[in-house]
């Protein structure tokens, strides 16, 4: 199994600041376990595209990681007005 795949199994997302709705933390239970993704700190680049109903670029979901670990989920959005949830599956496409 890939190693990020790997450590998504049994995780916990939470939100630690309501003001800041849209990055999201993991916990991740069998953190122990997994194999490290061989990637430096920081945003795995490039990110997943988030499309409206046209099929326009609205935003992207940037997934963090930290010392081998899945650590956050990042929603940037590139509209004027903030969107009211994180994006539904069907949205997102692969950058």
């Amino acid at each position: 199994m890939a190693p990020l795949a790997e450590q998504t199994r049994g995780a916990a997302l939470s939100i630690d600041d309501p003001r800041v709705p849209f990055i999201a933390d993991i916990d991740l239970q069998n953190a122990t376990q997994c194999q490290l993704i061989p990637l430096p700190d920081g945003p795995i680049s490039p990110g997943i595209d988030v499309l409206d109903d046209k099929g326009m670029l609205v935003g992207t979901v940037l997934l963090w990681i930290e010392q081998g670990l899945l650590f956050a989920l990042e929603y940037a959005w590139y509209t004027d007005d903030m969107p009211s949830d994180w994006p539904h599956a069907s949205q997102l496409r692969a950058g």
